[in-house]
């Protein structure tokens, strides 16, 4: 999925979102419940930081609490994340149905200003993302998946990658990575043995 991005940025860009949701779900890690819940007023346009408040259950609810003490936190997002918001958000108001718009203030929303369901999101909205671009099916949350896999191959570190997807224990992030964190130690110990050869 990442290194479909040109391939995703023409299939996405069609959409009512846009490119902006798949950026801010691969660099924020955040869960599929949280972005749909996602505000404008929680984005420090200046700092480049988006702020967990809540997240939108499966009953199409907001939930203030989120999942748990770790998941409300400040994320730092990228440029090019940035960049594409608010691309997005001028891209969002000609698409509002006008007659029927609620403001919720909502970042990801439908065209009457609401959350999108969880059900809609996986089972057409990206099923059909990823049909047109030719890649295989796969839940929107391996978004958050490849997020911490990736962060995970670049640094090495758990706690970092715990940090990043605010996992409440460190077991969490180590259960759901073992493979990526199992092989990039085996590289660490590769690069240790060749330093001790020379």
């Amino acid at each position: 999925l990442i290194t479909s991005y040109g391939t995703f940025e023409k299939r996405f860009s069609g959409s009512i979102w846009g490119i902006g949701v798949y950026l801010f779900a691969i660099f924020s890690g955040l869960r599929q419940g949280e972005i749909l819940a996602a505000k404008w007023k929680n984005l420090d346009w200046e700092e480049g930081t988006y702020t967990v408040r809540e997240n939108l259950t499966r009953l199409r609810k907001f939930d203030p609490t989120t999942k748990t003490e770790a998941s409300l936190a400040t994320v730092e997002l990228p440029p090019i994340v940035m960049e594409a918001l608010r691309a997005h958000k001028i891209r969002q108001g000609p698409l509002r149905w006008k007659k029927r718009w609620k403001d919720y203030d909502l970042i990801f929303c439908t065209i009457y200003g609401g959350p999108q369901t969880h059900t809609y999101v996986d089972d057409k909205w990206f099923k059909q993302i990823l049909k047109d671009a030719g890649i295989r099916d796969v839940p929107f949350h391996t978004l958050r998946k490849i997020s911490g896999s990736v962060l995970l191959q670049e640094s090495g570190d758990l706690k970092e990658v715990q940090t990043h997807l605010r996992h409440a224990r460190i077991e969490i992030t180590a259960n759901v990575y073992a493979t990526v964190y199992k092989g990039k130690r085996r590289e660490s110990l590769t690069r240790i043995q060749e330093k001790i050869a020379i």
